[in-house]
């Protein structure tokens, strides 16, 4: 894994629970990664995430590609979203532009790499499924 660490950052797999007040929600994301300081304190719950990684499932896509990621899209602090679909093999990495929009990049197996550019992250592709099956 290449990383160029920028600032400081602190990575939550799946126990951290994120507040989306805005949404007046709570969410058990599978990664989060902050580089706010006033997450760095939190016990219960984080409120700023940079960045924040779902892995698809059956069961739960439609929620993390609808009503989970509109209210992700209301934290000020968000600039990435990654959805990580397991079945197609390939990451789909929305980021915020300067402007405010979201951006889309595919990352393929193609790929050497999949770039996680809001914590200067770039990870090889075969590391995110390197434990799954040949897919069928």
């Amino acid at each position: 894994m290449k990383n160029r660490k920028s600032r400081i950052q602190h990575v939550y797999v799946s126990d951290m629970k994120l507040r989306v007040a805005a949404a007046d929600a709570f969410f058990y994301p599978d990664v989060m990664v902050s580089c706010d300081g006033r997450d760095l304190a939190a016990e219960h719950f984080l409120e700023h995430p940079t960045l924040i990684v779902e892995v698809l499932s059956p069961g739960t896509e439609a929620f993390d590609r609808g009503a989970k990621a509109a209210a992700y899209r209301l934290l000020p602090s968000l600039r990435e979203y990654v959805l990580v679909d397991v079945a197609a093999r390939r990451t789909e990495a929305y980021h915020r532009t300067e402007a405010g929009d979201w951006l889309l990049h595919d990352c393929r197996p193609e790929e050497e790499a999949c770039r996680f550019a809001s914590v200067e992250l770039f990870v090889p592709f075969e590391e995110i499924f390197e434990d799954l099956p040949p897919p069928g």
